[in-house]
């Protein structure tokens, strides 16, 4: 009779303690700001934009003899994700069961990953069991996750902040708050209040998230430790609370004052807001429904902002069964948001299989082009593969030439002969491909060219200008100039202070030319046009062209061989008619073009550059 008494009690004490954890968090919460906090994400954005650093397990073999749900194999990664999500890269990587309880200043474990200002820098804090007391320890690595280095381990659950700057990393622990300004290197004590579980873009800014259902969720925000902070009441619809260990999270935006808030609420419903104003105002960013809890194979999505103001991310992680091995291997998806979640700009998925990052795909769409006199243009793709590139190495007539990160190459002041190329591709994960497709081409003999430069009789005609193949030709008193140009078309410019400006397009094929020009007569005052301004150049995409005081009529373009680009030159923001226009050149290829405008007193070209 006593013992249904005993177990009674006992059920009315672990009520009782309930209770008070319950009401103890509640009161934690309220007191946001004495409260010691820190970042224990797998997830963390570079110093770069498009950058993030992913701790995740990559891929697990079953034990042969008892299968399921017992190991043989199970190997944790550090990834580095690249161009927006395109990239992935397999940092670094240990077999857990093998090394279960290596010292720690021996195997790193990824566990949370911090990362600061620093490009390169990235910190991983792991929290483990030695000697039946909880420690914790802090490992860094200067190249992007490849190589780590030990920095301290301590007794108990320690909390660690990266700060957004360079080399700066706070520890928070029962003994107090320490600051290092080395990368961990060392640590020395400081008296602030806390430093929060998202860092701001200032020093000592940082941002807090509570909620505990139904009660009203507050953002907390500081410039300067929580020595002084506000905080914001946020509406239940935009944070709910901890859903079965599922806490809401708060991210520093790409600008000041902009602040990202993600949690998850009944029904397993994940949701992401936005504010421009610290939490004043919030408006939905991202929704997502159809989350399982029962989902064995696929992990909860998770958010993370990007430097970028505006983009941001979705993170999700699947288990594949793997029958070739007798396991699983990890696929990783990224939604790349623009616009502040108004533009789903791409999902990259990579399956991580165990040979990930051992195929090593070749560049198949090599291209080579004269380019002027006697120099070469090559052209590729980058290779479908999601391994980051490190390096391409260019090779002529089977000998090494050149090695650039990009995708283009000019081979030039090259004799007259026959020219083999290929391309070998050098990825971050040090394997190399095979070559890739091989192009041929020819550099003849030049022929000389005489450009004879003739005025009406009252005006001289010494001294005129004549631009081609990127050089500067001056007339002879005579108004006769000579340049030796090999096989191909060359865009030219003839123009003298008073003279119109005349531009046209010059073909050599094998035999000797002479070019007469007729140089019609111009007011010197009229001749504005030849002012035009074109920014930026080198370009990325966009050109402005700015005529000042007379309209522009018209805008063409022309590749290095003369051929007129009209199909590949958009108009997208002002319209022909127009002083200024803005035109997008960002689908052509990297390379040297030439824009001649047209306006109501003549027309000039110019030589663009499209980087």
């Amino acid at each position: 009779m006593k013992q249904p008494l005993f177990f009674a009690i006992l059920l009315l004490f672990k009520q009782l303690v309930k209770y008070i954890i319950f009401y103890f968090l509640l009161s934690a919460f309220y007191l946001l700001p004495l409260s010691v906090f820190a970042q224990n994400r797998f997830i963390a954005r570079g110093a770069e934009q498009g950058e993030l650093y992913l701790s995740s397990r990559w891929y697990a073999i079953y034990n042969p003899i008892w299968g399921p749900p017992s190991y043989d194999t199970l190997r944790m990664a550090v990834y580095h994700i690249t161009k927006n999500g395109k990239k992935i890269t397999i940092q670094y990587n240990v077999d857990c069961l093998s090394n279960p309880h290596a010292p720690p200043d021996s195997i790193m474990h990824p566990q949370h990953i911090l990362a600061d200002a620093t490009p390169g820098i990235t910190y991983n804090k792991q929290t483990y069991s030695k000697n039946n007391y909880t420690h914790t320890a802090l490992w860094v690595s200067f190249d992007y996750g490849k190589n780590w280095i030990f920095r301290e381990e301590g007794i108990g659950s320690k909390g660690y902040y990266a700060a957004n700057m360079e080399g700066v990393i706070f520890r928070h622990g029962t003994d107090g708050a320490y600051k290092s300004e080395d990368y961990g290197s060392n640590f020395n004590k400081i008296e602030i209040v806390a430093s929060g579980s998202e860092p701001g873009l200032q020093y000592g800014e940082a941002f807090s998230i509570g909620s505990n259902n139904p009660y009203q969720g507050r953002l907390g925000h500081t410039y300067n430790f929580y020595e002084t902070y506000s905080e914001i009441p946020i509406d239940s619809q935009f944070v709910f609370g901890s859903l079965q260990g599922l806490s809401p999270d708060v991210y520093r935006g790409g600008l000041p004052d902009e602040v990202y808030i993600s949690s998850w609420f009944p029904g397993w419903i994940y949701k992401a807001s936005f504010s421009a104003d610290l939490g004043q105002d919030l408006c939905y960013v991202f929704i997502y429904e159809d989350y399982s809890p029962y989902a064995t194979t696929e992990d909860p999505p998770f958010f993370m902002s990007d430097r970028e103001a505006g983009v941001f991310y979705i993170i999700r992680r699947y288990e594949v069964e793997d029958t070739n091995n007798w396991g699983w291997y990890r696929k990783v998806c990224i939604e790349y948001y623009r616009d502040y979640g108004e533009t789903h700009v791409a999902t990259y998925c990579h399956d991580l299989t165990k040979d990930y990052g051992t195929i090593c795909e070749a560049v198949n769409s090599l291209a080579s082009e004269k380019h002027y006199h006697n120099n070469i243009l090559l052209t590729w793709s980058e290779p479908e593969s999601s391994l980051p590139v490190e390096i391409y190495n260019i090779y002529r007539n089977n000998e090494f030439i050149a090695a650039t990160p990009n995708t283009t190459c000019l081979d030039e002041n090259l004799p007259v002969g026959n020219y083999e190329y290929y391309v070998i591709t050098n990825y971050t994960t040090d394997c190399v491909s095979d070559m890739s497709n091989i192009t041929t081409i020819t550099v003849d003999e030049s022929y000389k060219i005489t450009f004879d430069v003739r005025g009406n009789e009252n005006i001289p005609i010494s001294e005129a200008t004549i631009l081609i193949n990127d050089e500067e030709l001056t007339t002879d008193e005579q108004g006769i100039a000579v340049i030796s140009l090999f096989n191909g078309v060359y865009p030219y410019i003839v123009s003298k202070t008073g003279y119109v400006e005349i531009d046209t397009v010059l073909t050599v094929c094998d035999e000797l030319q002479t070019i007469v020009i007729n140089m019609e007569y111009l007011n010197i005052n009229e001749n504005i046009f030849l002012n035009a301004v074109i920014y930026p150049n080198p370009t990325t995409g966009e050109l402005r062209i700015d005529n000042r005081e007379l309209r522009i009529e018209n805008v063409e373009m022309f590749d290095v061989y003369g051929r007129k680009l009209i199909s590949d030159i958009r108009y997208p923001i002002s319209e022909i008619g127009q002083s200024e226009i803005i035109i997008n050149i960002s689908n052509l290829q990297m390379g040297i073009y030439f824009l001649r405008i047209s306006t109501e007193k003549g027309t000039t070209t110019k030589k663009i550059i499209k980087i």
